[in-house]
């Protein structure tokens, strides 16, 4: 066993000057050239690693930004297609004046609670321009659909004139709230809600 002071230890690092020198021999020569990776101290760990090991390290970390791209870009699933396609039918019906097709898509306690404010069918309720009706079939003209966001078993659906929110119900989607508008911090407020 040795003392203090004997040499360095296991754990030394190299002089600043003999890092330097790797780096510069790493950066001079091409990948797949030369002598085996020079070992980097990596600061923040405290581990030794291989610039391989940083290598595959970056390739990873380009692969996460790859795919956080593709979801910022709009990439859209099978379940985001459903689930857009389920506010395609609801307005379909709405523009159609088919109240009974309309509430059919929508959640039982949503299609229930609009029924109990009208004081009558939902059917009826969701297509009568003294009720729903008549903010649900404006919006209806134009709900071409602009953005599909999804968490899990929760949609929002955006069109150009409106917000669509939306629940897996099984192996499908139903629309939760419909018509609704933003209000800054606040929640959303919806013309038919749960």
């Amino acid at each position: 066993m040795g003392t203090l002071g004997d040499g360095p230890s296991r754990n030394a690092r190299p002089p600043l000057a003999g890092r330097a020198a790797a780096y510069e021999a790493v950066a001079s020569r091409g990948l797949g050239e030369g002598p085996p990776p020079v070992p980097v101290e990596l600061a923040a760990t405290g581990r030794r690693r291989s610039m391989g090991d940083v290598y595959v390290h970056r390739i990873h970390l380009a692969a996460i930004v790859a795919l956080a791209a593709g979801i910022v870009a709009g990439c859209t699933g099978p379940d985001d297609e459903e689930a857009a396609h389920e506010v395609d039918r609801f307005y379909a019906a709405i523009e159609a004046g088919d109240g009974a097709a309309a509430c059919h898509l929508l959640l039982p306690s949503s299609a229930q609670k609009l029924s109990d404010d009208a004081g009558r069918p939902c059917a009826d309720a969701i297509v009568d321009p003294a009720e729903a009706g008549a903010i649900l079939a404006d919006r209806a003209t134009d709900s071409e659909i602009r953005a599909v966001h999804r968490a899990g078993g929760q949609a929002q659906v955006v069109t150009a004139t409106d917000t669509v929110f939306l629940a897996r119900s099984g192996d499908a989607w139903v629309v939760t709230a419909v018509g609704c508008d933003a209000r800054g911090d606040l929640p959303y407020d919806c013309e038919v809600e749960p």
